[in-house]
């Protein structure tokens, strides 16, 4: 590969009446690539750039992200929208509308990765079903339930 290179100095801004410092001067050197084997790396070099660009704001998505939900976990959460649930043991179907719970768990970070949790939050109940205390897990969207204080 062959390469040109060329430099440029340019002068720092002088105030009126004062005389431009020596020392504030900018070098900037250009290098120009000759043949279609530096433009490739160059490219190359272009793409590795916004991969780490990339990677860095999905590293800070994440962190926003996991932080921000993940602080809610342990918070009292109260079921606003009409939604049954089938899995509870020896009960057909419960109703969950009006029912309170305890987030568990954030399940939208997985090993500090953020994942596409179409339920990201798992919910505990505790409620008195044919005369007995059952305890039972859902996972809920974010706008099914509003937060108790």
């Amino acid at each position: 590969m062959s390469t040109t290179t060329s430099t440029t100095t340019l002068a720092a801004p002088s105030l009126p009446g004062k005389a431009p410092r020596a020392s504030a001067a900018v070098t900037i050197r250009h290098r120009r690539l000759s043949d279609s084997v530096g433009k490739h790396e160059m490219v190359l070099r272009e793409r590795e750039v916004h991969q780490e660009e990339r990677q860095h704001l999905l590293r800070r998505f994440r962190d926003c992200r996991g932080s921000i939900n993940e602080g809610r976990v342990g918070s009292r959460v109260r079921v606003k929208v009409p939604l049954k649930v089938y899995h509870v043991q020896k009960v057909p179907e419960v109703d969950l509308m009006g029912m309170e719970g305890e987030i568990k768990h954030y399940v939208g970070v997985y090993k500090g990765k953020r994942i596409s949790a179409n339920l990201p939050f798992r919910v505990q109940f505790s409620a008195q079903i044919d005369g007995r205390d059952v305890r039972f897990f859902a996972h809920l969207k974010e706008d099914e339930f509003d937060y108790i204080s």
